[in-house]
């Protein structure tokens, strides 16, 4: 195989990693976004009951009462938390999402940029494999 046909198959197996690792890291984000709506009917629930079922994880609840129905603790990361009410508990879980599906948008758009570049190598390697037949 000459050399340049051997790095653009290189090119091409790298470029198909970047695709793989940009659909994984979209596959989270596309998590993340369903987890916030599902947190933001959570809040919109406890507005509206007094008893709640509350998840400590592995589809294991236990029932509980809201001892104080206007504020939620918030995390902002680094495990620090902090008070806010329903609607700015909402607020900020929208502005989340808004984030979210930008940098889900950028991601889309460079695998189709990607998967474009993808198809022009693959044809140039095909011609390049042709001649060498």
């Amino acid at each position: 195989m000459e050399k340049k046909l051997q790095e653009k198959i290189l090119h091409y197996r790298i470029l198909e990693s970047r695709v793989d690792t940009l659909n994984k890291q979209l596959n989270l984000i596309l998590n993340k976004i369903e987890e916030l709506e599902h947190t933001k009917e959570g809040l919109k629930e406890l507005e509206k009951n007094e008893e709640l079922n509350f998840s400590l994880g592995s589809e294991v609840y236990i029932k509980g009462k809201i001892i104080d129905k206007k504020k939620v603790l918030v995390g902002i990361g680094a495990n620090i938390f902090i008070e806010k009410t329903f609607e700015e508990a909402i607020q900020l879980l929208n502005e989340r999402k808004k984030e979210l599906e930008k940098i889900s948008q950028q991601i889309q758009t460079e695998i189709f940029n990607i998967l474009s570049i993808l198809q022009q190598i693959e044809s140039e390697i095909k011609k390049e494999v042709g001649k060498n037949v």
